[in-house]
């Protein structure tokens, strides 16, 4: 593998004059000289393909891209005619790692256990062991959480929340049910040809909340332009990957033993019980039973680790790809100028597109990081310490 780099730019170079209307002198302000358009791409070059499917293997990419447009200002102040004068181009800043967070953003192993646990074939859709469990605590959802004003709020919107809006969406699951298990046959078609299954899903989306500072864009010759420059974050971020079996007998050519396959990953049945009759729930199933797993979950989401582990010893996840966008942007306001001057103001952006090619390792959770709760996550936070309140 060979890297390289390439850069394309666009400079604004000129002269700033002005009129002295008694006179009808031009006089030359100065000379401006700033960046107007950039564009970094950085990759890889592949020398071979892959010798089966025929592929080049994934790779690293990143592409930096940068545009400002600065405003204008045209008109008369005092004895002095401007005509189209850029006036200070709007500045970008980069996000934080605070504010990366904010937006969503989170370790490559978390990304990859949440692309894998979405895309692998063998995912359930509806765990009917869990439901069974789930349906022996019915009776107590037709129970009000009595006691303290916090905590019959709080106890009662767990109920509401956990219990028959789960409810609810487990019904409307199961009515679009054949939809799921024959998009899992056709999975299961693509997993035996050359190249294997392909997805590509979304894992993050969010943006920082806009910010604002007083600036100043022009002054000189007794003339002031001054207003507010608007600027913002927006981040996204999606995965894809290939799944293809270890063995060919993985996955059966004939269309019954395919359903049949289908409808056991499906509703979750394939590990759910012992040749003896017995349960034996499987780790994601065992997990997903346990109380407050789902508050574990928002810290280090272990559901995803077991979901992304499922059917390992038969499938097997390659060319694995976490891709980012990252968006930076400012516009100028103008709020101040004077009379007889009209004015435009600039605006800027940055976007930085990466791809990172990785690996996925299935004993790793990926370090411990502080992720910010999204508001549903912190409104179950308070009804659980509520609920608890005496």
């Amino acid at each position: 593998m060979q890297s390289r780099n390439r850069n394309r730019m666009k400079r604004a170079i000129g002269a700033q004059s002005i009129k002295y209307a008694p006179t009808g002198e031009e006089l030359t302000l100065g000379y401006y000289d700033y960046l107007y358009s950039e564009k970094y791409t950085s990759d890889v070059i592949m020398k071979s393909r892959d010798k089966t499917t025929g592929h080049y293997p994934t790779s690293d990419f990143e592409v930096y891209e940068y545009v400002r447009n600065p405003g204008s200002m045209s008109g008369s102040s005092g004895p002095w005619r401007f005509s189209n004068i850029p006036m200070t181009p709007a500045g970008l800043t980069a996000p934080s790692d605070v504010e990366m967070a904010q937006m969503g953003n989170r370790s490559d192993v978390s990304f990859v256990n949440e692309l894998l646990a979405k895309t692998n074939p063998f995912r359930p859709v509806f765990s009917v062991p869990v439901a069974i469990k789930e349906l022996t605590e019915v009776t107590s959802l037709l129970k009000l959480a009595l006691g303290g004003v916090m905590r019959f709020a709080g106890g009662n919107y767990l109920n509401l929340k956990f219990g028959y809006i789960q409810l609810c969406n487990d019904i409307i699951t199961l009515s679009r049910i054949t939809v799921d298990i024959e998009r899992r046959i056709k999975e299961f078609n693509s997993l035996v040809k050359v190249g294997g299954l392909r997805r590509k899903v979304s894992l993050a989306r969010g943006s920082t909340s806009p910010g604002s500072y007083d600036a100043v864009f022009f002054s000189a010759f007794a003339t002031w332009i001054a207003g507010t420059v608007n600027y913002g974050h927006r981040l996204e971020v999606w995965g894809s990957c290939r799944w293809r079996p270890r063995l060919p007998e993985t996955i059966p050519t004939d269309r019954l033993e395919q359903f049949n396959l289908a409808v056991r990953k499906v509703f979750d049945l394939e590990n759910a019980y012992h040749v003896d009759g017995s349960l034996l729930p499987d780790s994601l199933q065992l997990w997903q039973m346990l109380p407050l797993s789902w508050l574990v979950d928002y810290f280090i989401n272990l559901s995803d680790l077991f979901g992304a582990f499922e059917g390992y010893d038969l499938l097997e996840p390659y060319d694995i790809c976490i891709m980012r966008k990252r968006t930076s942007w400012s516009t100028q306001v103008i709020t101040d100028s004077p009379d007889g001057i009209t004015s435009s103001g600039g605006n800027a952006a940055a976007i930085v597109k990466a791809r990172k090619a990785l690996s996925y390792d299935p004993l790793s959770i990926g370090p411990i990081q502080f992720t910010f709760m999204t508001e549903g996550q912190l409104t179950n936070l308070i009804a659980l310490l509520a609920s608890y309140r005496r």
